[in-house]
């Protein structure tokens, strides 16, 4: 655990922590735009555990084609006692992207849902029949007019749907350019300064704060839950409630970008550095914490779990 190594002054903990808080109380950490792109995807299931190929098709197109997007499936979040609504809401909200693939019931559940909120129908793009176009329906006049409208018309992708594509594939690929234009940000990049209450991870989760947590990680890691929460108190504040953690945890991990098989296993970064700007201060944070993990395996404090603070 952090705190005992924090009490004493002129400890590494100590010292990795300030600088973390001079960082961040100081209004100093930079978000960088044009990073790290989050896409919501919707649609059918062949089973339980399988992604229909239509869905198939479009992680592998985004991975092969857009490095820097990384795909959210909500199956990969939901335990059975969670309410998948409220889930599939949190996620819409942070994410970049919605796509809805018009192949199910579930699907056309979604796309009434998303629709029908200001904050993401325009950040949605739907993938529907083309023999559909142009018909009298709900669907077309509700809430595909309500993201064609939010979307300048570039949010209602048409192809031929073949029956039965959700589960053998079909010509899907006929909108991969269109979608590709719709995903990608031809803006420039630029920086913006954030607040302390911009990227606390006790607050609703944002994607701010879900890429802060990520680069806590990478400084601070390998570490268990245990020792993330008990940084998050030295830093933020040890009255606050952290539970939000751990749903960006499992976003995280969905989206490849940290490893974690659960309690009591390591937390870990997959990447090689962080997403948020933290003014050259990295290598000492990591080297200080790297440092207190050395010296708890010297004195022997970690038992039969070697690898983690």
């Amino acid at each position: 655990m952090f705190s005992t190594e924090y009490d004493f002054h002129y400890s590494t903990v100590h010292s990795a922590v300030a600088h973390l808080r001079s960082i961040i109380y100081g209004s100093s950490l930079v978000r960088r735009h044009r990073d790290l792109k989050l896409v919501f995807l919707c649609g059918a299931n062949k089973t339980k555990d399988l992604v229909s190929e239509r869905r198939r098709a479009l992680i592998d197109f985004i991975k092969a084609h857009l490095p820097k997007h990384r795909v959210i499936l909500a199956e990969n979040l939901i335990e059975d006692s969670e309410n998948l609504l409220e889930i599939e809401h949190k996620i819409s909200k942070i994410a970049d992207h919605v796509i809805i693939v018009l192949e199910s019931e579930s699907a056309f559940c979604e796309l009434g849902a998303f629709a029908n909120q200001n904050s993401i129908k325009s950040k949605i793009t739907v993938i529907n029949d083309k023999q559909f176009k142009g018909a009298n329906s709900f669907i077309n006049k509700g809430p595909l007019k309500v993201v064609e409208e939010s979307t300048s018309k570039r949010g209602v992708l048409w192809y031929e749907m073949t029956p039965g594509g959700a589960f053998s594939g079909d010509g899907i690929g006929h909108v991969f350019p269109q979608l590709r234009a719709r995903l990608v940000d031809k803006g420039h990049a630029y920086f913006e300064r954030l607040q302390p209450e911009a990227i606390d991870p006790s607050e609703k989760l944002t994607k701010d704060r879900l890429l802060f947590l990520h680069d806590l990680i990478y400084l601070a890691g390998p570490l268990t839950h245990k020792s993330l929460i008990d940084l998050l108190k030295l830093i933020f504040g040890a009255n606050k409630d952290y539970k939000n953690a751990n749903l960006a945890i499992a976003l995280l991990k969905s989206i490849r970008v940290i490893n974690y098989e659960g309690s009591p296993g390591d937390l870990s970064s997959c990447l090689k550095g962080t997403f948020l700007d933290f003014h050259n201060i990295e290598f000492d944070v990591k080297r200080d914490f790297a440092l207190a993990r050395l010296r708890k395996e010297a004195r022997g404090i970690y038992g039969n779990h070697k690898t983690a603070v």
